[in-house]
């Protein structure tokens, strides 16, 4: 008897930028990962609670409910959910926060942040 085959992973992709959405998905499925996308924050978190996910790629600067307010409310209904906060660099470059570490121990769910290095990214 052959074991099942592993469960793909599952990202959900949160940005108002239908073009980075695209690539993002596109990106994704091409590691063999499933992906779905949510133009706003009432979209992301009908599908947070429709289905789990691995992991949640948020954009902040998004307009109508802010990043930060989607971000409160998914991980106040799956607590264990991993987010990753996107363009946290640009918001603390624009907003009155002195670096992108007070944004994020400012903004409540999110215990981590971490900016990656410049350098080659990382192939599927």
């Amino acid at each position: 008897m052959t074991p099942a085959p592993a469960a793909r992973q599952r990202v959900l992709i949160i940005d108002d930028e239908e073009r980075i959405r695209e690539v993002l998905v596109r990106i994704l499925h091409r590691c063999d990962i499933d992906a779905d996308a949510a133009a706003d924050g009432a979209e992301a978190i009908g599908l947070v609670e429709s289905r789990p996910y691995d992991l949640v790629i948020l954009d902040l600067l998004m307009p109508g409910q802010h990043g930060f307010s989607v971000l409160t409310e998914i991980t106040r209904r799956r607590p264990d959910q991993a987010v990753l906060v996107w363009r946290v660099c640009i918001l603390a470059q624009t907003t009155t926060y002195p670096s992108h570490s007070t944004s994020l121990s400012w903004s409540p769910g999110c215990g981590h942040g971490y900016v990656q290095p410049a350098g080659r990214p990382r192939r599927c």
